[in-house]
C-alpha cells in the first residue's frame, strides 16, 4: 500500500514538470526514482546524468521540423530504450525489477517520466 501510493505522489509531483526545463524534468524523475529504487549517492549522479541527456535530446526531437510525427515517436521510443539500457549498467537486478513495476504503475495511470 505504501508503494502505491508513493508511486501515486511521485507520479503527480513528475506529472507537474511536464511543462519544465528538461533540466527540472530530468531532476524530477530522479528524485522519484531515488525514493522508488533506493538509490545510493553515485547512481543518483549517474541516474540524473542519464535523464538530463534523454531530456534534452527529446526536447530537441519534439521542437524539430526535420522530422514527421512517425518519425518522432519512432526516435522517442529508441531513446527511452537507450535510457534503460543505460540504467542497466549500474542497478542492480531488484532496481530494475523495481523500475518496471513503477513504470509500468505510470503507464496505468496514464503518466510518463516526461524526459
Amino acid at each position: 500500500m505504501f508503494i502505491t501510493a508513493s508511486v501515486l505522489f511521485l507520479g503527480m509531483s513528475i506529472a507537474n514538470a511536464q511543462s519544465a526545463t528538461p533540466e527540472v524534468r530530468a531532476n524530477a524523475y530522479t528524485v522519484a526514482l531515488t525514493t522508488v529504487l533506493s538509490l545510493t549517492a553515485d547512481q543518483v549522479v549517474k541516474m540524473e546524468e542519464i535523464n538530463l541527456g534523454i531530456a534534452m535530446k527529446n526536447d530537441g526531437i519534439r521542437s524539430s521540423t526535420n522530422f514527421s510525427e512517425e518519425q518522432k515517436a519512432d526516435i522517442l521510443i529508441s531513446n527511452n530504450a537507450a535510457r534503460l539500457e543505460r540504467y542497466g549498467w549500474f542497478l542492480s537486478p531488484t532496481q530494475m525489477q523495481a523500475l518496471q513495476v513503477y513504470e509500468a504503475e505510470m503507464a496505468a495511470n496514464g503518466e510518463s517520466n516526461n524526459l
